[in-house]
């Protein structure tokens, strides 16, 4: 388990891992507006179905403009999608999943306090984070700080190169490469 939260004044972010798109929805009415920015998912065929800034899959074309949360749902069960990558946003509320089973949710202080709430996070996780430690627990007792984050830009980064690092060892060499070519003329 992961928990991140950051307070800027203006604006409040948390991170909380593991959450599945079920949990997410759950926390929100069912007539909630959704925006949706980027979307993946896969059906049980593993065809990919997307909506992103490059296009968008024929099945989803609804996601181009807002809809009310069942509405949705509904896209999303009747192509048995599994969505495994999106950017949202509900309400007033920015929700992005942060690869593997977490989520960030970005909005007003007291909307994201609202959510915390909601979700029952333990206090006991809420104080082990010291604002923008990203936080993870492990076995019973043990408490890892897995580094400190600014903004949840800097926070996803991380959990991101954390991932391919365990995935695909060489992709930081490989990025480091690509940092350092030379491309010029001849």
């Amino acid at each position: 388990m992961k928990y991140w939260y950051h307070n800027s004044g203006d604006e409040a972010s948390f991170y909380y891992e593991p959450l599945n798109w079920s949990e997410v929805i759950s926390l929100f009415e069912e007539d909630c507006s959704v925006s949706i920015e980027h979307f993946i998912g896969t059906d049980p065929k593993q065809q990919t179905f997307y909506k992103s800034w490059h296009g968008c899959s024929p099945e989803l074309l609804a996601m181009q403009e807002p809809l009310m949360l069942n509405e949705l749902t509904g896209l999303i069960e009747s192509h048995e999608l599994y969505p495994y990558e999106y950017k949202l946003r509900i309400r007033n509320v920015r929700i992005e999943r942060a690869i593997l089973e977490g989520a960030v949710f970005i909005g007003d202080s007291k909307t994201i306090q609202m959510l915390r709430d909601k979700m029952e996070i333990p206090e006991v996780i809420r104080k082990s984070s010291i604002n923008g430690e990203l936080v993870a627990f492990g076995e019973p007792g043990k408490v890892q700080v897995e580094g400190t984050f600014g903004n949840n830009v800097d926070l996803l980064e991380f959990i991101y190169n954390d991932l391919m690092a365990k995935e695909s060892p060489g992709y930081h060499d490989f990025m480091d490469s690509l940092d350092s070519a030379v491309i010029g003329k001849e």
